[in-house]
C-alpha cells in the first residue's frame, strides 16, 4: 500500500482521520538532533522504507495545518495502514531548520530575558514532549548526528525518570476513562520502550576520496580491517558497550525495565551507524548534474518519470563522484537496506512476542500492550494536551515546575554562585563610608561594588543578583547616609546630610538646616578695618550683602555712605521681574559683535580660594597672567586718561613743562568742547527720558546681535524704575533697563579725610602683605582761577612761562588710588600694574606712580604671595584719596568675572560715580558676580583667567566750572 499525503498527520488528530480502528499498532518515535544542514531532517533517514519522501521536507503542509510557528514543538506523523506501525517524528529547536526559525522570532525575548532564559523555556517545552514520545511509543529511535553518544543525553533521561515517576499518578487519572488494562494505567504507558541510538556518521574516515558529492571512506586501506562491513560492525558493538556501561552506572537503565525511563535489549543489537554521508556535501555539482538529468529527459518524448528532488538526489549521490570508491559504493545499497533490516528486526518482535529487556536472576514479567489505532490515537490526544498544554492541575504544576527546575542546572548553580558573592560586594561598598555622601560618590562605590560581584559571580542569574546589588547599596545611601546635592556659589558641595531650609511638611523625616560646605574663609568688612570668618556662601545675598552688614554694628555704622541704586518698593507685594538678556538701543559708533549666552555653571570644587586657614586640599592655582584683552573706550563725559598728564614725579615732565606752555590755550578750548558735549549729552538724555515714559516697555532680544559691552556709554538706555518688581540677579550690560536689585552688592564709604592718608606709612589697615599697603599717587594739572581758588592756587607750585609771558595759574592735585586683593586666608595686597604686586622695602620711600594701573585692565583674580600653594587674591576694594579742589575724582567700575561673551557687571549707576572731595573713599566689590544662568566662578584655565578684569576707565575726573 503506497503512502500519501493525507496519511500524515499532526498531532493531536481528529477523530475522521483514524482508520482501520481495530488494527493493533505499534508506534517508533524518532527524536534527537539533526546535523547542521538547514536543509537537512533526522527523520529522512527512514524515507526509503516508504520509497518516498515522507518525512524531511520542512516546507510541506502537514496535513493541511502545519504551524507557522516553528518555536512550537510539533509532532508529525505518518500512518503505515498496512505494516500496521504509527511513525512519529518531534520536531524540536535541536533541528537545524527549527532552530534558525526559531532565533527569528525570540530575538525580542533574548533581549527582554536573556538568552539563558529564553533558551530554557524552549528546554522545558523540549523535555515535556519528550516525556509525551516516552508515554506512546513503544521503539524511540534517538538521532545523533556525529560519531559517539551525547553524554548530556544522560542528566536529562536522569531528569524526564524523576518526573514521570511524580507525574505518574496524574497520569493514571487522564486514561481511567480509556478502555486499556489496569497495568498500563497504573505505569501510565504501555511498555518501556526501546531505545535505538542512530549515528549519522562514524569515526572510521581514515582517507576520504576526492569525490565532491560522496566524500566516501576508503575502508580498504587499513591494514587492521579485511572487510568495512566487519569494521563497522566492530565498532557498533564497541559504541554498545559504551553506551550500556553508561547508562548502568548512571542507573538510566535497571534490572527491571518497568521501572526504569527506558530499556535497551540486552543481546540485540540497539546502534545502528551509517557506513556512508547521507548527504552530498557539494550541492553545486549536485544541482548541476540534476539540471543536467532534467534538461535531458525533458528531450525525450517519452522520457523516464522525474521524481522529486530528495528521492533524485539520493539516486544520484552515488554517480556524483569524482573519484568513486569501490568498498564505498558497494556499501551504499547494504546501507540502506541496513537499516531498514535493523529497525525491522525490533518492529517485528515488538509485533509478535513484546519486548521483555529485564535481566538479573529473579526476572519480572515485563509490561508490554499493542493498542488499537483507535485507542492509541484518543490516548494520544489526551496526553498531548496533558504534557504540551499549560492547564495542568495542581499536583502535575508543581512537578513540571520541578522539572523546570532541574533542567536549569546552570541557573542553579549561578544563583548559587551569586547569592554567595552578593554578601562581599555589599561589604565593599560600606567599606571607608563617609557619614554622608553625595550621589557621585554613591555612584563610585557602587561600581567597586559591582566590580567585586562580576570578578566572582557566574552564570545567568548575574543581571538578576546585580539589580539586587544595586538596590542593597541604594537602601544603604538613602537610609541616613544621603548628602545634600547643593553647590555653594564658590563650587563647593553642601557637606550635611540631605535637609531642606524651611519647615514645609512636619510630617516627614528630613531635618531643617541651613547649607554648609564646612569651609571657612576670612574676609574684611566694607571699609577694610575689620575682618571676620565667614562661611562658604550658598545664597547670593549671604556672599554680597549678609556678611557685610553684620559689621554695620561694629565698624561701618559710623561711616557715610554714598548711596547706591537699588529697588524701592511702593507696595508690600512685590514679586522678582522676569529677567530676559536685552536689546541695546544706543547709538555708539564702536563695532558691535554677536555674542551668545554665558554658561557659567563652570566648576570651582578643585580651587584654592574656598580654603581657610589650616585646611588642606585644593590644586594650586595659577597666578601670573598674561596679555589683557577687552580694552573699553572712553565716555563722552570723561576727560581721557590716555591724554591726562604725567606726574610731576616724573623726570620726563620736568624736562617738557616749559615747552607745553604754548599748548594752554588749545587745553582751554578743548575744556570748553568737552563742557559744550556733556550738556549735550544731558540733554539727549533728558528727550530719550521723555520718550521712554511714553512708551515704556522694556527692549529685550529677539535675534538681534548684541552690542559691545565693554564700554560704559553702551549700557542700556534709561527707563522708568519698577517699584514692583526687583531684579533677582546682579545689574550688568545685558540686563533690562528698569529693573533694580532688592539688595546692594556693592559698598561705597568714605573712611576719613584726605589728609589721614601718609604716602610714607601707607594705608593704615590690618591684613596686607609686608610693603603691599600703599596707595599709587596720580597728579592732576589743572588750570584755575586765582580769584575763584586762592587757596588752592597759593599752595601750588607756579610754574615759569617763557620770557617775555607772565606767570601761569596752573595747579597739581595729588590723587592717591589703588586695586586691593584679598585671599581666602585673609592676606591683602595693593597691585601697581596689570603683573606686578606694590612692593615696598623698609626706610624707603615708594617712587611707583598710578600711570600703568590707570591705563590698563586689572586682573579680577591675582595669585597671592602668602604661601606656596597659590592661593588667588580676589579685587574686593577700591581705594581712593582724593583732595579738594577744582575738580572731582569719579569711578566707573567695570567688572567682566568670565572671559567673554560674559557681561560686564556694574553698581548700576547710570553715570561715573563722582566721590566726595577731601576723603578716603572705599568701593567694595561683590565677593560673588551673580548672573541669570548663575554664580560666574573662577575659571581653571590659566588663559581664561587672564580674561577675568575690571576695565580700564575706572578712574577719571570732572572739572569744576570756574565760571
Amino acid at each position: 500500500m503506497a503512502a500519501t499525503l493525507s496519511e500524515i498527520f499532526l498531532l493531536p488528530v481528529s477523530e475522521e482521520f483514524i482508520k482501520d480502528k481495530d488494527e493493533k499498532v505499534c508506534v517508533v518515535s524518532i527524536v534527537g538532533k539533526s546535523a547542521l544542514s538547514y536543509s537537512r531532517c533526522k527523520a529522512s533517514m527512514l524515507n526509503p522504507i516508504f520509497n518516498m519522501d515522507m518525512f524531511g521536507n520542512t516546507s510541506q503542509d502537514t496535513n493541511g495545518n502545519r504551524s507557522e510557528d516553528h518555536s512550537q514543538f510539533l509532532i508529525e506523523g505518518y500512518y503505515d495502514s498496512q505494516k500496521r506501525v504509527v511513525y512519529l517524528h518531534m520536531i524540536s529547536p535541536y533541528d537545524t531548520f527549527t532552530l534558525a526559525e526559531l532565533c527569528k522570532k525570540v530575538e525580542k525575548d533574548v533581549e527582554d530575558q536573556g538568552f539563558h532564559k529564553a533558551w530554557y523555556e524552549q528546554d522545558h517545552k523540549y523535555a515535556k514532549a519528550l516525556l509525551f514520545i516516552f508515554s506512546v511509543s513503544h521503539i524511540i529511535l534517538l538521532s545523533q548526528p556525529g560519531s559517539s553518544f551525547d553524554i548530556s543525553y544522560v542528566r536529562l533521561f536522569r531528569t524526564l525518570d524523576t518526573i514521570r515517576v511524580k507525574l505518574q499518578p496524574s497520569i493514571t487519572d487522564q486514561l481511567k476513562v480509556f478502555p486499556i488494562s489496569k497495568e498500563w494505567m497504573i505505569a501510565g504507558r504501555p511498555c518501556s520502550p526501546r531505545v535505538l541510538f542512530i549515528f549519522e556518521n562514524h569515526s572510521l574516515e581514515l582517507a576520504a576520496s576526492n569525490g565532491g558529492a560522496g566524500d566516501g571512506v576508503d575502508l580498504t586501506r587499513s591494514k587492521t580491517m579485511k572487510s568495512p562491513a566487519i569494521a563497522i560492525k566492530k565498532l557498533q558493538h564497541a559504541v554498545e558497550d559504551q553506551i550500556y556501561r553508561i547508562l548502568r552506572k548512571s542507573r538510566v537503565i535497571t534490572n527491571i525495565s518497568n521501572n526504569s525511563l527506558f530499556a535497551v535489549p540486552a543481546n540485540e543489537e540497539f546502534v545502528y551507524i551509517h557506513s556512508s554521508k547521507p548527504e552530498i556535501d557539494d550541492h553545486v555539482n549536485f544541482y548541476l548534474n540534476h539540471l543536467r538529468n532534467m534538461c535531458q529527459s525533458s528531450k525525450e518524448t517519452e522520457g523516464p518519470r522525474i521524481h522529486s528532488y530528495q528521492t533524485t538526489r539520493r539516486s544520484l549521490q552515488g554517480s556524483l563522484s569524482i573519484d568513486s570508491n569501490r568498498s564505498t559504493s558497494s556499501m551504499k545499497p547494504s546501507a540502506e537496506h541496513g537499516l531498514k533490516d535493523f529497525l525491522w528486526h525490533h518492529i517485528d518482535l515488538a509485533m509478535t512476542k513484546g519486548f521483555d529487556d529485564n535481566v538479573g536472576r529473579n526476572p519480572v514479567s515485563a509490561l508490554f500492550e499493542l493498542p488499537t489505532a483507535e485507542t492509541w490515537f484518543l490516548i494520544s490526544n489526551k496526553l498531548h494536551q496533558f504534557f504540551l498544554s499549560d492547564l495542568k492541575e495542581g499536583q502535575a504544576r508543581a512537578s513540571f515546575n520541578t522539572l523546570k527546575s532541574l533542567l536549569e542546572i546552570d541557573t542553579r548553580f549561578s544563583e548559587s554562585r551569586c547569592h554567595k558573592v552578593l554578601s562581599p560586594a555589599e561589604g565593599a561598598y560600606q567599606e571607608g563610608l563617609p557619614q554622608y555622601y553625595p550621589q557621585s560618590y554613591h555612584l563610585n562605590k557602587l561600581a567597586q561594588a559591582r566590580h567585586v560581584f562580576l570578578q566572582n559571580a557566574r552564570g545567568p542569574a548575574c543581571d538578576k543578583y546585580l539589580v539586587q546589588l544595586d538596590e542593597a547599596c541604594e537602601r544603604i545611601w538613602k537610609n541616613g547616609r544621603r548628602q545634600c546635592e547643593a553647590i555653594s556659589l564658590t563650587g563647593n558641595p553642601c557637606l550635611n546630610e540631605l535637609h531642606k531650609l524651611l519647615e514645609a511638611d512636619p510630617d516627614d523625616n528630613i531635618p531643617v538646616m541651613a547649607h554648609s560646605s564646612k569651609i571657612k574663609m576670612k574676609s574684611f568688612c566694607n571699609c577694610g578695618r575689620k575682618q571676620a570668618e565667614r562661611d562658604d556662601p550658598f545664597d547670593h545675598r549671604a556672599a554680597n550683602y549678609e556678611f557685610y552688614e553684620n559689621f554695620e554694628q561694629t565698624c561701618c555704622n559710623k561711616l557715610d555712605h554714598v548711596e547706591l541704586p537699588i529697588f524701592k518698593p511702593s507696595t508690600s507685594e512685590v514679586k522678582a521681574g522676569r529677567v530676559q538678556l536685552a536689546r541695546d538701543t544706543t547709538k555708539s559708533p564702536v563695532s558691535r559683535k554677536d555674542s551668545t549666552k554665558l554658561d557659567v555653571t563652570a566648576h570651582m570644587s578643585n580651587l584654592s580660594l574656598a580654603l581657610s586657614l589650616g585646611q588642606s586640599g585644593g590644586s594650586d592655582l595659577y597666578g601670573h597672567h598674561g596679555g589683557q584683552s577687552g580694552r573699553s573706550d572712553k565716555s563722552a563725559a570723561e576727560v581721557p586718561l590716555a591724554e591726562a598728564r604725567q606726574s610731576s614725579s616724573d623726570p620726563d615732565h620736568e624736562e617738557e613743562a616749559e615747552n607745553e606752555a604754548d599748548a594752554e590755550a588749545d587745553v582751554e578750548v578743548e575744556n570748553e568742547s568737552e563742557a559744550d558735549v556733556e550738556a549735550e549729552i544731558e540733554n539727549e538724555a533728558a528727550v530719550e527720558e521723555a520718550e521712554v515714559e511714553e512708551n515704556a516697555e522694556p527692549a529685550v532680544f529677539d535675534d538681534e546681535p548684541l552690542a559691545d559691552i565693554s564700554t560704559f556709554s553702551e549700557r542700556q538706555p534709561f527707563r522708568q524704575i519698577s517699584t514692583t518688581e526687583y531684579h533677582p540677579g546682579m545689574i550688568h550690560t545685558m540686563s533690562p533697563p528698569g529693573l533694580l536689585p532688592k539688595f546692594p552688592s556693592w559698598s561705597l564709604v568714605t573712611i576719613g579725610r584726605y589728609t589721614s592718608y601718609s604716602h610714607a606709612q601707607g594705608l593704615d589697615q590690618s591684613g596686607f602683605l609686608h610693603g603691599t599697603n600703599f596707595l599709587l599717587p596720580w597728579d592732576i594739572h589743572l588750570k584755575v582761577d586765582k580769584e575763584r581758588w586762592p587757596a588752592v592756587s597759593e599752595s601750588s607750585k607756579k610754574s615759569k612761562g617763557k620770557k617775555g609771558h607772565k606767570e601761569s595759574g596752573e595747579v597739581s592735585l595729588k590723587v592717591f588710588v589703588g586695586l586691593e586683593y584679598e585671599c581666602p586666608r585673609g592676606h591683602r595686597f595693593f597691585m601697581s600694574t596689570p603683573d606686578k604686586v606694590i612692593k615696598s622695602n623698609s626706610g624707603s620711600s615708594l617712587k611707583e606712580s598710578a600711570n600703568k594701573l590707570l591705563g590698563s585692565d586689572m586682573p579680577l583674580y591675582f595669585s597671592c604671595q602668602c604661601s606656596s600653594k597659590g592661593y588667588m587674591g580676589q579685587l574686593m576694594r577700591v581705594f581712593v584719596a582724593a583732595p579738594e579742589g577744582p575738580m572731582q575724582v569719579t569711578l566707573n567700575p567695570q567688572v567682566r568675572p568670565n572671559p567673554p561673551p560674559c557681561p560686564v557687571f556694574y553698581p548700576g549707576n547710570d553715570q561715573p560715580i563722582k566721590l566726595p572731595q577731601g576723603m578716603v573713599s572705599v568701593l567694595r566689590l561683590p565677593y560673588v558676580y551673580m548672573g541669570e544662568n548663575g554664580p560666574c566662578v573662577i575659571p581653571n584655565d590659566p588663559r581664561q583667567l587672564a580674561e577675568c578684569m575690571i576695565m580700564k576707565g575706572l578712574f577719571s575726573y570732572l572739572e569744576i566750572n570756574q565760571k
